[in-house]
């Protein structure tokens, strides 16, 4: 076994993510985006791809606040917590880029963010 991997790791990996906050509902780009936020530091935002949540992240999450940033996860609109708008529009890529933009503008309050993101 390699240093830092085992039970003890996968232990640590799992009671870190529990430590994301509970997920809280901010006003972006005229949706509703669930988020969760843990930890200090340089800005990681989490935007999972298709068809998946924010909880995708779990795994990732304990090694990038372990590495000192403050990770922030968003279930993307029409997943998870987050509005759900009716129109098909409202899931153009345009679209979700603005809910990105927003979130880190008006309600995160950096531009300097690391990118991550999957789909």
């Amino acid at each position: 076994m390699t240093a830092g991997s085992g039970v003890g790791s996968v232990a640590r990996s799992v009671r870190t993510a529990a430590r994301m906050t509970s997920p809280q509902t901010w006003r972006v780009n005229g949706v509703d985006l669930a988020v969760q936020m843990r930890g200090e530091g340089p800005l990681v935002v989490l935007a999972h791809g298709f068809p998946d949540l924010s909880i995708t992240w779990r795994h990732q999450v304990p090694a990038l606040v372990d590495a000192g940033f403050r990770v922030v996860a968003v279930d993307m609109r029409g997943y998870g917590r987050s509005s759900r708008p009716a129109a098909r529009s409202a899931y153009a890529l345009r679209e979700i880029a603005l809910d990105l933009v927003g979130l880190l503008a008006l309600r995160v309050g950096m531009w300097s963010a690391e990118p991550a993101g999957g789909s």
